[in-house]
C-alpha cells in the first residue's frame, strides 16, 4: 500500500495562518466600510456601494499582473508586499477621513489583497503533495471560511467598542500580522526546494491568464454572479421579511460553519470522486435555497436556509478552486490562481450591482425564480464540460 505524503507541515500551517489574517481583514472591511461611509463621512448608500465597486475593480484589474509576478518572483515577497499595501490602504482610510482619500485607499486595498491572496494560495500548492492536491486545496480553503465567520464578528465588536474610524486601524493590525507571518515563510529558501520551471507550453497560455483554469473560473464567476444576491442582500431580505438584522448575522455564522464542515468532510473525497459528484448537488442546493427562502419566516427557518446556503457555496467553491489549479503546469499556478480569483471578484462585483437593480424593479421572489432557472442551466452545462475536461486531465 502506497504511503501518503505528509500534507500538514509547518509551512502549510504558517501559510494557513497568513490566509486567515489577510482574509479576516478583508471580511472586516466588508462590514466596516459601508457604515464608515454613511455614519462617519456622511455619505449615501450609493457612495458606500461605489466604494465596494472601486475595490472590486482594483482587485480584478491587478489579479492577472499579481499572478504573473507571483510566478516570476517568489511567493513570500508578493505576500509581504501585498500585505504592506493592504495595510497602508487601511491605515490611510482611518487617518484621513474623506471620501476622496477613502477612494484611493480602496484602490490600494484591492491591489494589496489581490497580491497577498494570490501569492498565498499559490504558495499553498507548492507545499501540498502533488498526489493530494485536491484534498490539500480543500483543507487550505477552510482558512477563508474561518475568516468569513470571524471577520464580521470582530468588526461588529470593534465598531461597538471604538467606533468605525478606529476599527480601520484594527483591520490594519491584521494586515501587519499577515505581513509578519508572511516574512516567516521560508520553504522557498530551503536547500531542497526547486522553484517550478517552465515546462511544455502545450497546456499553458503563457500570458496573464492560465488556459487550463479558464473553464472552472468561468463557472465560478457565473456561480458567484448568481449567488451574490443572497450573499449581498440577505440582511435586507431578512429585515424585509420582518426579522431583525441579528438574524442575518446568525444566518452567515451558520453558513460559515457549514462551509468549514464541507471542507473537512469533502476535501478527502476530492481525489477519489469525479467533480460532477459535487457540482450537481452544489447547484441543486442553490436552487433549493431559492425555493425555500420565500417559504420561511421564522428564525429557525432562516437558520436552515443558512445551512443550505453554506452547502451550495462550500461545495462549489471547493470543487472549482481545486479544478482551477489541478491541471495547471507547476510554473503557472500563480496565473491559475489569479485567473480563478479574477472571476471570483468579478462575479461578486457585477452580481451585486445587477441584483440590486433587479430587486428594485421586479422584487425578491422573481429574482429567486431567475436564480433557480440559472442553477438548472449551470448543472446541465457542467455535465458535458467537466466530463470532457476530466477525460483530458
Amino acid at each position: 500500500m502506497k504511503h501518503k505524503q505528509k500534507m500538514v507541515t509547518g509551512s502549510f500551517v504558517l501559510l494557513f495562518a497568513v490566509s486567515v489574517a489577510i482574509c479576516t481583514a478583508m471580511n472586516m472591511l466588508n462590514v466596516i466600510v459601508p457604515l464608515y461611509v454613511t455614519e462617519t463621512l456622511n455619505g449615501t448608500a450609493a457612495t458606500a456601494g461605489l466604494m465596494t465597486t472601486i475595490y472590486t475593480i482594483s482587485a480584478c484589474a491587478s489579479r492577472p499582473i499579481n499572478g504573473a509576478l507571483t510566478d516570476r518572483w517568489n511567493r513570500r515577497l508578493m505576500m509581504v508586499l501585498g500585505s504592506l499595501i493592504f495595510c497602508i490602504g487601511c491605515f490611510t482610510a482611518g487617518a484621513v477621513p474623506s471620501i476622496l482619500v477613502l477612494t484611493i485607499s480602496r484602490i490600494l486595498m484591492g491591489v494589496g489583497y489581490s497580491a497577498a491572496s494570490t501569492a498565498n494560495n499559490t504558495a499553498s500548492t507548492d507545499v501540498i503533495p502533488v498526489d493530494r492536491m485536491a484534498e490539500g486545496i480543500g483543507y487550505f480553503g477552510m482558512s477563508q471560511s474561518v475568516a468569513s465567520a470571524i471577520g464580521p464578528a470582530i468588526a461588529s465588536a470593534t465598531m461597538l467598542a471604538v467606533g468605525n474610524q478606529v476599527s480601520l486601524y484594527i483591520v490594519a493590525l491584521f494586515c501587519v500580522l499577515a505581513l509578519v507571518l508572511s516574512a516567516l515563510v521560508s520553504y522557498e529558501r530551503k536547500p531542497g526546494y526547486l522553484k517550478p520551471q517552465p515546462q511544455s507550453q502545450e497546456k499553458s497560455s503563457g500570458g496573464f491568464f492560465e488556459k487550463t483554469a479558464i473553464v472552472p473560473a468561468l463557472f465560478q464567476g457565473v456561480f458567484l454572479f448568481i449567488i451574490s444576491l443572497p450573499m449581498c442582500f440577505m440582511p435586507l431580505y431578512i429585515v424585509y421579511r420582518g426579522q431583525s438584522a441579528a438574524v442575518a448575522g446568525s444566518f452567515f455564522v451558520v453558513a460559515s460553519i457549514v462551509i468549514v464542515a464541507v471542507r473537512l468532510l469533502g476535501s478527502n473525497l476530492m481525489n477519489r470522486l469525479h467533480a460532477l459528484w459535487f457540482l450537481i448537488p452544489g447547484f441543486a442546493a442553490l436552487a433549493a435555497l431559492c425555493i425555500s427562502l420565500p417559504l420561511v419566516n421564522t428564525v429557525m427557518g432562516f437558520m436552515v436556509c443558512g445551512v443550505i446556503y453554506g452547502l451550495a457555496h462550500g461545495i462549489i467553491w471547493m470543487v472549482l478552486g481545486s479544478e482551477a489549479v489541478r491541471q495547471a503546469p507547476a510554473d503557472r499556478r500563480g496565473a491559475a490562481n489569479a485567473t480563478f480569483y479574477f472571476a471570483f471578484d468579478a462575479g461578486i462585483g457585477l452580481g451585486a450591482s445587477f441584483w440590486g437593480a433587479m430587486i428594485d424593479n421586479i422584487g425578491y421572489e422573481k429574482c429567486f425564480v431567475a436564480i433557480i432557472a440559472a442553477a438548472a442551466v449551470l448543472a446541465l452545462v457542467s455535465v458535458p464540460v467537466f466530463r470532457r475536461r476530466s477525460n483530458r486531465a
